[in-house]
């Protein structure tokens, strides 16, 4: 809010605005609106806002394409949604379609959902204790851990390395931040947004 605030009083002409908390970006954009300036929307919708456009990915379509490279490496198994915020539309859609894709499988019992939870403001520490809940509670067999973001995807990698399990489960992230490509190099994360390293190492684009 400071940030908006601050950016106003420069006189700024155009605010994009992608917002941590989408319901109390509400109030951003009204303020913005006040000051005669327009508001572009991006990647987190803000319901019933005043703003010029929204612009942001198909997110449902992302969670079914990550889901689906994590079922052709693993059909069976024990899997865990790291989810993100669950303010924002893309933490929620994402999760989606995750579930979209993991329903045959669940309903054959060929997969198993040991744990899905959503994880407050992207946290990388609760997501790293959910991931370290779900390890002690299935004796470490886990095969698959689905992520809303790479910062989720962090903690999970933390949650493993601690169990000696760096690399021997399928962790997804979204992003492709700097620091999850450098995971992926190193194998602690098999894919980030769409880029991913097949068996052999190689850079495969999904």
């Amino acid at each position: 809010a400071s940030q908006v605030e601050n950016m106003l009083t420069q006189g700024i002409d155009v605010l994009v605005l992608t917002p941590v908390n989408a319901g109390a970006a509400l109030g951003l954009v009204r303020k913005a609106s006040q000051a005669g300036v327009p508001v572009i929307n991006y990647n987190f919708l803000i319901d019933k806002a005043d703003v010029v456009c929204f612009l942001g990915r198909d997110a449902t379509e992302m969670g079914e394409k990550i889901a689906k490279a994590a079922v052709e490496a693993h059909p069976k198994g024990n899997y865990v949604i790291a989810a993100g915020e669950e303010s924002t539309s893309v933490a929620r859609e994402t999760r989606q379609g995750f579930l979209n894709v993991l329903k045959p499988f669940l309903d054959s019992g060929d997969v198993k959902l040991v744990s899905d939870q959503f994880n407050k403001n992207w946290s990388t520490d609760t997501a790293r204790a959910q991931v370290e809940n779900a390890l002690t509670k299935n004796n470490n067999d886990v095969a698959v851990i689905l992520c809303g973001n790479d910062g989720t995807a962090y903690g999970a990698i933390q949650a493993l390395q601690a169990q000696g399990l760096g690399g021997k489960v399928f962790v997804t992230g979204v992003d492709a931040e700097p620091r999850a490509q450098e995971l992926i190099k190193q194998g602690l994360m098999a894919l980030s947004n769409f880029t991913a390293f097949d068996q052999m190492g190689t850079a495969a684009a999904q």
